[in-house]
């Protein structure tokens, strides 16, 4: 009965054990990496304050345009957009059946808002300003200009994407580099129209600026009239300064006398004042600040200055034509060092890994759709997590185009670990990737026989063993020899003992007989 029951306990350690095995391989297969092959990893998701779901090209192309006036303004701007194959609806806020939503109320009905009337204070029935920061959260555009004259509506959604603007009735003015002074203006206009140089802010390298053209920025100076002051607010993180005033302009009222009082000071002061503003929202959505209607009207668009070609191409940015990434091939693998064999999942410590990225970047100008190799420049990092990470290193760009790699050692620790890229760039959709790869430890017939380091180990060792054999021997050799000699010693005075006795013997035998005799 014993016996039978330790059979049993046996059989069912045995089978527990199995079970183990199975959940572990399992388990294995399941965090192995595969590679994406032709299927993109698309970058985006909303596990974070950055993370952009707008990793797709938009499907619409429907614009709505909110004009407060009349529309042959504009008439320039609107053939631009119509000629890169968008469907433009002008509507004016007194719609009161404009809406944003189908008549269901599943889906928005434009892909893109142009809010080209900012002292309205709403618009159509369900026109507020937390409607349209819903629509860019949606994954919509957003394109404002301002103007001095700016309403409670344009004011909030300034203060939600992170602008400050100065008091309704103030505008930007700029003695220096009036219009008039080069003869591109009228007198009339006096300091409120102004020539900006297109360059990027102080604050901001051309590199950071980059994503926002698509061409080099235009040689020729813009022109802007009328610009309301603006200032980016210093607790947000999301809203980048694209073109600001130059250093000589103010924001005042125009024809006032500037007191040196400090609560009648300008508001802004010159290169702080904002001209252009950008917005990569956390969802995808993008918008498009500009401080000036009359920048983006047809007797400024027009002529020798620089204001069509540079609109055109911010708007091809915030229409979602640029800056949208994707992976589309993300490989590891194993390095062989000398001898070694290729490896697969799961690795080895120590082992030698190469990582592979490959990055398309959408192209939606009319003649192209399609995706091509994203040659930004900045080489996305690498990060090699448990937990935290052990290993951090910039991947360079290899021999194709819109590829990147790495190689590093993994460190001698096994376990789960994770391949992340988290790479967040103004004006691009942030690059997300996570894979997770199991290393394990050596085994018992893979570690080195022989260590470089332990050689001191291992000279104490073999000295210890030779001290020993030589003290051993000469002990036990000593004592052998003695012992010998001990032997040869006694061996030699036995025989002479040995006939000694018997003669003793015999004479004491001879000694009791002639006794007896003489007694008879």
């Amino acid at each position: 009965m014993g016996r039978n029951r330790i059979s049993q306990l046996a059989i069912v350690q045995i089978l527990t054990l199995v079970v183990y095995w199975l959940i572990f391989a399992v388990s294995v297969q399941s965090v192995e990496p595969k590679l994406c092959g032709g299927k993109p990893l698309a970058g985006g998701g909303t596990l974070s304050r950055h993370i952009s779901s707008r990793s797709t090209p938009p499907v619409g192309r429907q614009l709505l345009a909110l004009v407060d006036g009349e529309t042959s303004s504009y008439s320039i701007l609107f053939g631009v957009l119509r000629d890169r194959g968008y469907t433009v609806t002008v509507r004016t806020p007194k719609d009161r059946s404009l809406t944003l939503w189908n008549e269901a109320g599943t889906h928005y009905l434009y892909d893109a808002v142009l809010l080209l009337a900012p002292s309205i204070k709403g618009f159509g029935r369900d026109g507020t300003a937390n409607a349209l920061l819903d629509f860019v959260d949606a994954n919509r555009t957003l394109i404002m200009a301002a103007s001095p004259n700016a309403g409670a509506l344009f004011r909030s959604l300034a203060e939600g994407i992170g602008l400050e603007l100065d008091e309704a009735g103030t505008v930007l003015l700029d003695h220096v580099r009036a219009a008039h002074r080069s003869g591109a203006g009228q007198d009339t206009e006096g300091s409120r129209i102004f020539l900006v140089d297109p360059k990027p802010c102080p604050s901001l390298d051309l590199g950071a600026t980059l994503p926002y053209w698509e061409k080099e920025m235009p040689q020729r100076p813009l022109l802007f009239a009328n610009a309301t002051g603006s200032l980016v607010a210093p607790k947000q993180d999301l809203l980048r300064p694209v073109l600001c005033a130059p250093a000589t302009s103010y924001s005042y009222e125009d024809g006032q006398v500037v007191e040196t009082d400090e609560d009648a000071a300008p508001f802004t002061i010159g290169t702080e004042a904002v001209l252009v503003a950008a917005l990569h929202g956390r969802y995808g959505g993008r918008v498009l600040y500009i401080a000036s209607t009359e920048a983006l009207q047809d007797r400024l668009m027009s002529g020798e200055h620089g204001n069509r070609a540079y609109f055109e191409d911010l708007f091809t940015w915030a229409l979602g034509e640029r800056g949208i990434l994707r992976i589309t091939r993300a490989e590891h693998r194993h390095v062989p060092q000398g001898n070694e064999r290729p490896r697969s999942t799961p690795y080895r410590v120590g082992d030698r890994l190469r990582f592979e990225l490959c990055v398309e970047e959408w192209d939606g100008r009319q003649s192209q759709q399609r995706w091509r190799p994203w040659l930004g420049g900045n080489e996305p990092q690498l990060e090699w997590v448990m937990l935290d990470p052990y290993v951090r290193t910039s991947l360079r760009a290899t021999k194709d185009q819109g590829c990147y790699a790495t190689e590093f050692d993994t460190p001698s620790k096994h376990g789960l670990f994770k391949f992340r890229i988290e790479h967040f760039r103004d004006g691009y959709t942030p690059l997300l990737l996570s894979q997770v790869v199991p290393i394990r430890p050596y085994w018992h017939n893979e570690y080195p026989r022989m260590l470089v380091r332990a050689y001191p180990y291992y000279a104490a060792l073999f000295s210890t063993m030779m001290i020993f054999w030589i003290m051993a021997y000469a002990v036990l050799w000593k004592g052998l020899v003695s012992s010998k000699r001990l032997g040869i010693q006694t061996t030699s005075r036995s025989p002479h003992a040995t006939v000694s006795s018997k003669d003793a013997a015999a004479s004491s035998t001879e000694d009791s007989d002639a006794d007896h005799q003489k007694q008879e």
